[in-house]
């Protein structure tokens, strides 16, 4: 899990996507509304982190044992309350 409040795990095809394409969204949380910037984690980031989100998510951590390819994960990095 992310060591810094201000970042969010996120492990969706969706998201990605985005990711790719944009640079930023906007996230609401409670009452409050922020923006915020995603990259996608790839290499030595990604083996490092994709572990530590296996071990607190086991519904994901049993899809990835049934695939090949690993699942994309996209950290958010929060900005602004806007």
């Amino acid at each position: 899990m992310p060591t810094d409040h201000r970042e969010l795990w996120v492990p969706t095809g969706t998201l990605l996507r985005w990711a790719i394409s944009n640079s930023w969204v906007t996230i609401e949380l409670g009452d409050k509304t922020f923006r915020a910037s995603g990259h996608i984690l790839e290499g030595a980031e990604y083996d490092e982190f994709a572990d530590r989100v296996r071990g607190h998510n086991q519904l994901l951590a049993g899809y990835q044992a049934q695939t090949t390819h690993p699942i994309p994960l996209v950290v958010l990095t929060l900005g602004d309350e806007v």
